[in-house]
């Protein structure tokens, strides 16, 4: 996986995110994450350092415990069986599944001054 201008703190790129970004990369046992940046920041420090905390408790359970890490493999016709099912979700209503109509919304327009929401 990778992270493009992982150095432009912000919208996925704070610490938060990229641990969480990292996180989901680790679940795949050859799993890697690169993150390109002009230079490193806070953010990836800590979410650097932080992986590499969480690799210790993981790999020292592993070990206690006898796991070995695989990766979960799925065929595709797992997949197909699910979207060919007739159902994938449950009735909208216990009612006899009547439709709704849409709602209408009153016409207030919104916009934004300085830094505060005002009704026009």
């Amino acid at each position: 996986m990778a992270i493009l201008d992982a150095d432009k703190e912000g919208f996925l790129r704070g610490e938060t995110s990229l641990i969480q970004t990292i996180g989901r990369a680790a679940r795949n046992q050859d799993g890697t994450v690169l993150m390109y940046a002009d230079k490193e920041t806070d953010a990836m420090r800590k979410a650097i350092s932080e992986t590499d905390r969480r690799r210790v408790i993981q790999l020292a359970y592993n070990e206690e415990h006898g796991i070995t890490p695989e990766t979960i493999v799925k065929g595709i016709s797992d997949i197909a069986e699910f979207l060919q099912s007739d159902s994938k979700c449950p009735p909208t209503s216990a009612g006899g599944g009547a439709r709704r109509t849409p709602r209408r919304w009153a016409s207030t327009s919104w916009r934004r001054r300085s830094s505060s929401w005002r009704r026009r």
